[in-house]
């Protein structure tokens, strides 16, 4: 893609009745020849080259009101509610309110349950484990 000078130097070029391979020698640094010759095509079909725009999402901005709701509901509420099911009730994505929570401060990650061993499994764990860094 060309810059805005880039193109302004192209297009003027172009009008002076200069050719792509004549553009190309003068000012080798400003883009390839393929670039040259697809730019030259618009230029002659009466297309300049525009930027492309970036494709925006539509955003909805969390309320205060709403971000209150969001916390009460993921740390206080006596009904478990996931983030996911709060995000789909105010309408909005379950990475907004991730967003949403680690700027609150608020931890936004499940803590995994692990088996709980018994005293006797841990010791016996852990001279099998000695024994096998011998071998």
């Amino acid at each position: 893609m060309l810059t805005a000078e880039q193109r302004f130097l192209v297009t003027s070029q172009l009008h002076a009745g200069r050719t792509v391979p004549q553009i190309h020698v003068d000012h080798p640094d400003v883009c390839a020849l393929a670039t040259l010759y697809r730019f030259a095509k618009d230029f002659s079909a009466g297309v300049g080259e525009q930027p492309k725009k970036r494709q925006q999402r539509p955003w909805k901005k969390i309320y205060p009101n709403m971000a209150a709701t969001v916390v009460r509901r993921l740390t206080l509420a006596k009904t478990v509610h996931s983030i996911r099911s709060v995000a789909r009730d105010i309408g909005t994505s379950h990475t907004a309110i991730q967003k949403l929570l680690k700027k609150k401060g608020v931890k936004c990650y499940k803590l995994r349950k692990r088996n709980l061993i018994p005293k006797a499994q841990q010791q016996k764990r852990k001279s099998c484990s000695v024994s096998f860094k011998k071998r």
